[in-house]
């Protein structure tokens, strides 16, 4: 019926996409950037580094109408001479490009993942090199998406809002996530969010549900954190990559371990149900509404 192709020498799309209200669709694009243009960012790094990148096309005409660079919200503090130096604490809305930059395949960010809100019209991007989500505003047009202001949110592409790791922002609060994948919303309302922690640390992993603060934004007096609704782990939940979690119509979460298969889980933490998949590996499960058929 359609298809748009996004594979060149410096870009390639990857992990999801997300069909917006209005027809258009939203994906993740790695572009890459050049060794030498990465050093005049601050960037630490010896070789060409791969950040993310959002872009909505009109399937009507192919036409990409809005964008979002990450590179275009950087922060570092080794470099003087770069235009992003300046503090990392101090600037929360900033993502610290070398953050990762101990890793030598330039891959630093590694977006898997976007949810849309079409309540407040934010996109939530979960990123699994950073253990955290970024969320961004959508309301910005191209050119306020390059910059530090416009959008409903007068912060234009800057990060509205972030949780998961604070220590990607300078903070001492303990991290939530440690690798994540599959955002989605658990409620009508928009309020509250599953996720799938690989745990790649402790060789367990543990799915969350989290409440959204009533008002998006932090600073670095007020990290303004979500608030733990529910969780569940197991001694044999873990994937390290990939896998996620839906709620089902019953209330149930539906987690969908990428190696193994699925689980049913109740609010109460009672599997009720799995099944043991026979293939190489699952990315996700989700739940069909029979109103579609």
């Amino acid at each position: 019926m359609w298809e748009y192709e996004i594979v060149s020498e410096t870009e390639l799309a990857h992990h999801d996409l997300e069909l917006l209200p209005n027809g258009n669709v939203l994906t993740i694009v790695w572009e890459e950037i050049t060794t030498e243009q990465a050093k005049t960012l601050g960037a630490q790094t010896e070789h060409p580094i791969y950040t993310e990148k959002l872009i909505e096309i009109n399937p009507d005409n192919n036409e990409i109408v809005w964008q979002w660079r990450s590179v275009e919200h950087l922060v570092q503090d080794i470099d003087e001479t770069a235009t992003t130096f300046g503090s990392i604490r101090e600037n929360p809305r900033k993502i610290n490009i070398n953050y990762n930059s101990d890793m030598d395949n330039g891959d630093w960010m590694h977006a898997n993942g976007i949810a849309y809100d079409h309540t407040r019209d934010l996109i939530f991007m979960t990123v699994n090199f950073y253990d955290e989500v970024w969320v961004i505003d959508r309301s910005t047009t191209t050119q306020q998406a390059a910059s530090g202001e416009g959008g409903n949110y007068g912060v234009g592409g800057d990060l509205v809002y972030r949780f998961g790791n604070p220590a990607a922002y300078g903070s001492e609060t303990p991290s939530i996530f440690n690798r994540v994948h599959h955002p989605n919303f658990s409620n009508d309302s928009h309020t509250q969010m599953l996720f799938y922690s690989n745990g790649v640390d402790a060789e367990q992993s543990i799915v969350f549900e989290l409440q959204l603060p009533e008002t998006l934004g932090l600073d670095e007096q007020n990290e303004n954190l979500p608030t733990e609704v529910w969780r569940f782990t197991d001694p044999s939940l873990f994937n390290r990559i990939v896998s996620g979690a839906v709620k089902l119509p019953n209330g149930n979460v539906l987690i969908c371990e990428g190696d193994f298969g699925f689980w049913e889980v109740t609010p109460s933490g009672q599997v009720v149900w799995k099944m043991q998949g026979y293939k190489s590996g699952f990315w996700r499960a989700y739940p069909l509404n029979p109103n579609f058929f």
